[in-house]
């Protein structure tokens, strides 16, 4: 973000919260201190323990921003209500998940190291925030998977399941070798 768009006392919050994000999303929960986000944001380091208590509690803000700002693609849930076949059902999904998550990398970043380094502190957010897109896709594809005889499973935690790949994929996109299709996988005899 531009630091003269954000320039004035009015901002010091977009500020705070485009600097950690940027920090968090690079260096992890662990490898960022309060002092070098105060830095970037232009900020007094108790500015920031001010507004936001302390460094988990920022990081949890900045994930829930992150996850606030979600568009979600509405011509791609369209098109996935309006297929006939389950493949297609199953590709649209996919599509779905990935032109979601694919343009918040940020956010894929932020999840990724959050699962590693604080997990209890972002499950809250990741439910309330992360099932709700689940539940949306899995509302459409649930006709198609009953049919493929996936009845042990939860229909969201298959959608969950799918968005991770998605997101791990896009996360080594450029360092794998070879990137294998999820869709052309899924569109597989089944």
């Amino acid at each position: 973000m531009n630091q003269l768009e954000l320039a004035g006392p009015a901002n010091v919050q977009k500020r705070i919260l485009a600097a950690a994000t940027e920090l968090f999303a690079r260096f992890g929960y662990r490898g960022t201190t309060t002092r070098k986000i105060a830095s970037e944001a232009g900020v007094n380091e108790v500015t920031i323990y001010r507004r936001y208590g302390c460094k988990r509690k920022l990081y949890c803000a900045v994930i829930e921003s992150e996850l606030e700002s979600i568009d979600l693609p509405t011509d791609i849930l369209a098109r996935l209500g309006a297929e006939s076949t389950r493949a297609d059902a199953i590709a649209h999904a996919l599509e779905f998940i990935r032109t979601t998550l694919e343009p918040k990398r940020d956010l894929l970043r932020l999840m990724q190291f959050g699962a590693l380094e604080m997990t209890q502190d972002i499950q809250p957010l990741l439910r309330r925030y992360l099932l709700a897109l689940t539940d949306l896709v899995a509302c459409y594809v649930q006709p198609w998977l009953a049919a493929a005889n996936l009845d042990c499973f939860r229909l969201g935690d298959i959608v969950m399941l799918v968005a991770a790949v998605v997101a791990f994929e896009s996360s080594f996109q450029g360092v794998l070798p070879e990137r294998v299709s999820l869709v052309a996988c899924l569109r597989g005899p089944w």
